[in-house]
């Protein structure tokens, strides 16, 4: 009801069509957005070592190609020394369910192992 009554009072204020203020009404419903986190361990040392002798800026570009590397476009993250973290939307949780979480977080590591000590 509160949605009808602000339509009619944009319509009084301004010469917009019906449709126009119904967008403008309708728009300022909330969305929801989810997000899922996943927080996956190096797991290597000789991977952490390196890891903690780079910048954040170059750990984010190695984790970056990494996600290209291993198919998921839709995340982003941090790596840290020992830890990266994942954020993303529903690719992601696809990605990350039983058994695909510990299959992409092997091939993130591996990758990680490969580009960063050349494993």
């Amino acid at each position: 009801m509160d949605e009808v009554r602000q339509v009619v009072q944009l319509g009084q204020r301004s010469g917009r069509t019906v449709e126009e203020r119904l967008q403008e009404v309708l728009g300022m419903r909330p969305t929801v957005v989810r997000h899922y986190v996943f927080v996956g361990a190096v797991g290597d040392e000789g991977v952490e070592a390196v890891l903690g002798t780079m910048t954040q800026i170059e750990r984010d570009t190695i984790l970056r190609s990494g996600l290209d590397a291993v198919n998921l476009r839709g995340a982003s993250g941090r790596l840290g020394e020992k830890f990266f973290t994942l954020v993303g939307g529903e690719q992601l949780k696809g990605e990350l369910t039983d058994p695909g979480q510990k299959i992409t977080e092997a091939r993130l590591r591996a990758y990680l192992a490969e580009k960063v000590v050349g494993r």
